[in-house]
């Protein structure tokens, strides 16, 4: 097979591109790994998928073999990629090993690496009396090993390259030799190979397999669309005119591969690039689409279990699966085929020639580029693919209070269509604050994200001097087939020299009453209350009332004509530093409340200067879910509640849970006298030693509350630069029923940016989490992780998408990235959020900081 890696397959390529996010930088993309905040602590498994079992192995596993007992697999494990041999690229290759495994318990038995200064790199193995023999391209040489005393042999053959090997009945080892185009005897006595050619040249013999009647051989013809056989003499030499070729039509690029035999003697072998798996009947070859539609098949390895199913991997696209014969309905030119199922594997490990199935239906595989053995059980189900679950949660109408473009400000509106049929029109209405609005349309495609460049549509650069305020409405259009889509609202800034940035999901409805449970002034603070009144109605007259230590401490209030946007600025009254806010509006709107902060006291953070952007609750609540946390070295986490409850007028009894990555949960008890507010800090009242990584489940009784988390940080981790600054989101408050499933727009993984996802799972029952992944060039990819009950665990999202969805070559679309975050099995409640942190000092818009937001779970 063809392909670009060497001896350590990178999982991340190094990348030149343009980061046209408006930050116009050259991005050199390298690493990538599953770390933590600062403590580079590496979070719960994010890569088992549902009755999917992994083994870590010594190095690149390759071929396999289960001995007759059915008791022990035997993994070769060349420790670099054959292609067919690890030379193609120069330099030496490390040295490999074959691993023992149990077959029963799924445990590793023991590892056999050659002793110093051996060096061998097996890649396929065969059992003859307890040993084992493999071929070694690499080193063009058929080895041995005896595993009850790790004895190693090689046996070089001149200007051979032995891929697929196998013992027949009479212990005659056979070979293919990819180089020559033969096939081999080797006697294992002598050690003497004898090579018969093919009946036709150039054709790169590559898989091979011994049929149950154990004289029958079968091999591959890798260069040709064509597959071979011969009954295996048993004395003499093999003759050119004893080998017959079946010849077939395949599709172009058909490289057969690998092969095997059912219980009836019939060859099924693998197409490679063709994308297809077929058998032999009677000499006749009957192809079968199973790359439904999939980009770059290759249909590597092959296996068959005892009820007729037809295992295979594809390297090159994450998949394992089977084919069932008797449902079979080709489709495939249109993106499926009937009888085909198969489920996606993340982190992109290159499902390659290790597959094989045991006497119980249990499948084995390697994933070769994650140095991992995989075990499907016998009657497991397998997790659907990312083209067939089910979209996020989508909205027609998106409202954002909050925007400004030009005087150093850089706005975006992303969007994503997370539909795999559907095509959708969205009108964006720009609603300026003392103008007239602007329209505009854009067409998303299907399973793809969508960067709408604010102040291009405005004409107005970052860079100019002078700003204009602005709201943005967007809505789907009466045309549009799509069901909906979601936004979100990031923007980046140098505002009176605080560099930083923002992000909100938007609002989906208008409302009259809105709770902030902090609006902070003065001290180096800044907030405005921003204020989105749409077309077609009435001048709406809005009141802000701001609360603190049980008194009311000033009152605000504006006008906003209909289709306008409009702005309070607190600070141009007296105010306490941080206070509550009920606003209410004559006319339904939608209310935001963004922050700049310069050098203020961080706390554990120390001192720190950013922003933070919220969108104002529409009602109180009993209960807040906060997924995000962290209390770590540099960072100071708050809690923010306020009763501002004029229903109830009575104290707030609150519960704080804290739920930690290390599974532990700790309770606390805090009491909010009305029209008051308590700022808890987490770092000092809650930590969990050991694990810093902490949710939250706010509960009140007595008073519905308001409450946000404030997070501040000096965060550093794969980023060029330390970031310094803040994030503050309004909990969520949901019905334990309704939130299976979220949408994010927004996500962007280039240079300078660092993504992330936390996920609460605060019942009491382990959850399955299915992360879908689409970007700007509408790739797709799924992670599958697990939630224990009652915790917490982490995604680097950045370290996902640059492994999973960018490809050499690609501008800013490859790293933007929309997600569906959801339970598929149960539809149990979980929550989660995502942080960002930036730092792109050099870019000709600089800009560092961070953000947080909740996905949206459609109410």
């Amino acid at each position: 097979m063809k392909v670009t890696h060497s001896w350590r397959a990178p999982q991340l390529s190094t990348l030149r591109v343009l980061a046209c996010i408006g930050l116009a930088l050259l991005a050199v993309i390298s690493g990538g790994t599953f770390a933590w905040h600062l403590l580079g602590q590496k979070p719960k498994s994010a890569h088992a998928a549902s009755s999917i079992n992994y083994l870590t192995t010594h190095g690149q596993p390759w071929g396999m073999v289960i001995d007759s007992t059915d008791t022990n697999l035997w993994v070769a494990e060349p420790n670099c990629d054959g292609n067919p041999y690890c030379g193609s690229t120069g330099g030496t290759p490390p040295p490999g090993s074959i691993g023992e495994y149990n077959v029963k318990t799924f445990l590793k038995t023991a590892d056999f690496v050659p002793p110093a200064p051996a060096s061998y790199n097996p890649m396929f193995i065969a059992l003859n009396a307890g040993n084992l023999w493999f071929s070694d391209p690499t080193n063009h040489a058929i080895g041995e090993l005896i595993p009850a005393t790790n004895t190693w042999m090689e046996k070089v053959i001149p200007g051979s390259y032995p891929v697929g090997i196998a013992f027949d009945k009479n212990g005659n080892l056979w070979y293919s030799d990819y180089a020559t185009g033969a096939v081999g005897e080797f006697n294992t006595s002598t050690l003497i190979a004898t090579e018969t050619p093919m009946p036709t040249a150039g054709t790169s013999p590559y898989g091979m397999t011994i049929a149950p009647d154990g004289v029958t051989v079968w091999f591959t013809e890798n260069s040709l669309s064509s597959v071979g056989s011969f009954t295996a003499p048993a004395s003499g030499t093999l003759t050119t005119a004893a080998i017959k070729e079946y010849p077939f039509t395949g599709p172009k690029g058909t490289t057969p591969h690998l092969i095997t035999t059912d219980s009836a003697g019939i060859p099924w072998f693998s197409t490679g690039f063709g994308g297809q798996v077929a058998e032999v009947k009677a000499g006749v070859v009957t192809t079968f689409c199973v790359s439904n539609g999939v980009a770059n098949p290759h249909i590597s390895g092959i296996g068959i279990d005892s009820t007729g199913k037809v295992w295979f991997d594809d390297s090159l696209n994450s998949r394992i699966g089977y084919l069932t014969p008797a449902n079979y309905a080709n489709d495939c030119n249109n993106g499926s085929s009937a009888g085909v199922t198969y489920t996606i594997l993340p982190n992109s490990p290159h499902t390659h020639d290790g597959l094989i199935v045991d006497k119980t239906n249990t499948v084995f595989f390697g994933e070769q580029y994650n140095d991992e053995l995989g075990q499907i059980l016998a009657g497991a189900t397998l997790p659907p693919p990312a083209s067939i679950y089910p979209p996020g949660p989508t909205n027609n109408t998106w409202y954002f209070a909050e925007g400004r473009v030009g005087g150093g400000f850089q706005e975006y509106i992303t969007i994503g269509n997370p539909s795999i049929a559907s095509t959708c029109i969205v009108d964006i209405t720009y609603l300026r604050e003392g103008g007239t609005s602007i329209a505009k349309k854009i067409t998303v495609n299907p399973a793809s994200r969508y960067t709408v460049a604010v102040n291009a549509d405005l004409n107005v650069a970052a860079t100019s001097v002078t700003g204009t305020s602005v709201s943005v409405m967007l809505q789907n259009d009466p045309i549009s087939p799509c069901i909906g889509f979601a936004a979100e609202r990031p923007m980046y800034f140098n505002y009176h020299g605080n560099q930083s940035d923002s992000d909100v999901v938007g609002a989906t409805h208008l409302n009259t009453n809105f709770y902030f449970a902090d609006i902070p002034s003065g001290g180096g603070i800044t907030s405005y209350i921003t204020i989105l009144n749409p077309p077609k109605g009435q001048t709406a007259t809005v009141t802000a009332t701001y609360y603190a230590k049980g008194v009311q401490v000033g009152q605000q209030v504006v006008s906003v004509p209909a289709g306008q946007r409009g702005t309070i600025a607190p600070g141009a009254i007296s105010l306490p530093q941080h206070s509550a806010a009920v606003v209410t509006s004559s006319q339904p709107v939608v209310i935001e409340r963004p922050t700049y902060f310069s050098n203020i006291n961080g706390g554990n953070a120390g001192t720190v200067t950013g922003a933070a952007s919220v969108i104002g609750s529409q009602k109180l609540q009993n209960e807040f879910f906060f997924a995000e946390g962290y209390t770590g070295p540099g960072f100071q986490e708050n809690l923010v509640i306020s009763n501002v409850d004029a229903v109830a007028n009575a104290t707030a009894n609150v519960t704080i849970n804290l739920e930690y990555l290390n599974g532990t949960k700790h309770s606390f008890n805090v009491t909010v006298a009305p029209k008051s507010q308590l700022i808890w800090n987490v770092n000092t009242n809650g930590t969990s030693p050991g694990s810093p990584e902490v949710s939250a489940d706010v509960t009140s009784i007595g008073a519905a509350i308001v409450a946000a988390r404030q997070e501040f940080f000096h965060y550093q981790h794969t980023l060029p630069l330390p970031v310094v600054g803040g994030s503050e989101v309004t909990g969520l408050a949901t019905q334990i029923s309704t939130s299976a499933s979220y949408s994010f727009a927004e996500g962007y993984s280039n240079k300078g940016f660092n993504e992330w996802l936390t996920l609460q799972n605060p019942t009491a029952t382990p959850e399955t989490i299915y992360i879908t992944m689409v970007n700007g060039y509408g790739r797709v990819f799924t992670l599958i992780m697990h939630i224990g009950a009652n915790t917490r665990a982490n995604v680097d999202v950045t370290a996902q998408v640059l492994i999973n969805l960018v490809k050499p070559g690609d501008d800013h679309r490859g790293y933007e990235v929309s997600m569906t975050v959801q339970t598929l099995t149960n539809g149990g409640f979980f929550v989660v959020e995502r942080p960002m942190y930036i730092n792109t000092s050099g870019a000709s818009f600089p800009t560092q900081g961070g953000n947080d937001a909740f996905g949206y779970n459609g109410q």
